[in-house]
Formats: structure tokens, C-alpha cells, sequence
């Protein structure tokens, strides 16, 4: 497999990010956004991650970010891709709240921060994104379901996953089409000394009306037991 490389970013949106971090460690006095409140530290595990995301969605125009925290990774893409819109998607309102306020700061006219279950909000704007993405959520086939429902048939699914992603995938093979899911692809990229992968889900198909599911189901009972 050929390794993802990471984006190349400009000067300006260097310094961008390194503002994001410092209004992020801030925030992160208040509410609980990310593990660490190191500058340093989420520069070259956090931002430096999401560079290689970045590469992989360049030229999508509409981005949903599930499960966004901080907004990791959904912050760097805005700045990466001006003309893309990042919606910023959190079910923690505390989160979101403060999370809106960054972005605010930023300045980041590209950019809706939105608090709720994507399940909600799959219902109200079904299929409406090009492309949804997550970063350290829950399991690959739990992830599937929360996002193939928000995401247009043509578009893709793209989740950041560890060197365990082979484990999370495989009691799921041949049934992604499922959720309307193409099997997903490993898109392999090397951070430090961790072996990482982005994987990817093309929506070949429009996903079944049962889909979203009420809240908290998905995580109960899998819907590949039945598919």
C-alpha cells in the first residue's frame, strides 16, 4: 500500500493552527477539549496527525467532523481548505460552546459548530455532506453507522485509526454495503514511530430509511449481527 503523505501548509496557516493551539489550551482551562494542554505536544501528535487527513480530503467542499472535541481534526481542515465548508459536530454542549468561541476568535468564516447526536442530526439533514470524518471515536463498524447517514451517496467516510484498525473491521467483512458502504480501504501513514491509517468508505448507495437508528443503539446491538 502507498503511504498517505502529509499536506504542506503555507506560513500563514502555520501560524493559524499555532493560534488555534493556544486559544485550544486555553479553552481547555474550562472544559475538557483534549488530553494534553501542551503547545508543543498537540502540535506534533495532534496537528501533525491531522495533516495526513488533510491530504486524503483535499478539494471536498462540504466536511462534517463527528465527534470533533477540540476540533481535531476538523479546525486544521477549515484552515487547510478555505474554501471547503467544516461543519464541527459534538454532543457535548459544553464542548461545542466553547469550541464555537475558538472559532470565533480564529475568525474561521468556513466553519459551524453544531451541538448534538449525529443520529439528530442525520434525521434532520439526511445525506447532506460530501465527506465525514472522525477521529478516536469508538470502533470502526459503531463509526460506520453514525456516519454513512450523514453523507451523500458519491461521498466518503474517512476514519483515523491505530495499528488495531485490521481487528475492528474484520467480523464486518462483506457486509458494509449495509449502511450503503463500499469495504473500506487502509490508507497507511507513519507518525514518529506509530503506524497509523486513515480508512476509507465510499457511499456507493443511498442507506437504508432505518438508518440513524434511535440514540445509543448503534453501540448496543451492532448492525452487522443482522446484515
Amino acid at each position: 500500500m502507498t503511504e498517505l503523505n502529509r499536506l504542506n501548509i503555507t506560513a500563514a496557516q502555520e501560524s493559524m493552527l499555532k493560534e488555534y493551539l493556544s486559544q485550544l489550551c486555553q479553552a481547555n482551562g474550562r472544559v475538557r477539549l483534549t488530553g494534553s494542554s501542551d503547545p508543543t505536544v498537540l502540535w506534533q501528535e495532534h496537528v501533525t496527525d491531522c495533516l495526513y487527513l488533510a491530504s486524503a480530503v483535499e478539494g471536498t467542499e462540504k466536511i462534517i467532523d463527528v465527534g470533533t472535541g477540540g476540533g481535531l481534526p476538523g479546525v486544521v481542515l477549515a484552515v487547510c481548505f478555505p474554501k471547503s465548508h467544516v461543519t464541527l459536530l459534538d454532543s457535548q454542549k459544553k464542548k461545542a460552546v466553547q469550541l464555537g468561541k475558538i472559532v470565533e476568535a480564529l475568525e474561521l468564516e468556513n466553519v459551524s459548530v453544531i451541538s448534538a447526536r449525529s443520529e439528530e442530526l442525520a434525521a434532520a439533514r439526511r445525506e447532506e455532506w460530501d465527506c465525514a470524518v472522525a477521529r478516536a471515536v469508538c470502533e470502526a463498524p459503531v463509526l460506520a453507522e453514525y456516519l454513512s447517514p450523514l453523507v451523500r451517496q458519491g461521498g466518503c467516510l474517512l476514519a483515523m485509526k491505530g495499528p488495531a484498525w485490521e481487528e475492528e473491521v474484520l467480523p464486518v467483512q462483506g457486509k458494509w454495503s449495509a449502511l450503503g458502504l463500499s469495504e473500506p480501504r487502509a490508507l497507511p501513514y507513519q507518525l514518529g514511530e506509530s503506524a497509523r491509517v486513515i480508512l476509507r468508505w465510499d457511499k456507493v448507495a443511498a442507506i437504508d430509511k432505518k438508518y440513524p437508528r434511535r440514540p445509543g443503539r448503534a453501540e448496543k446491538i451492532g448492525w452487522w449481527k443482522n446484515a
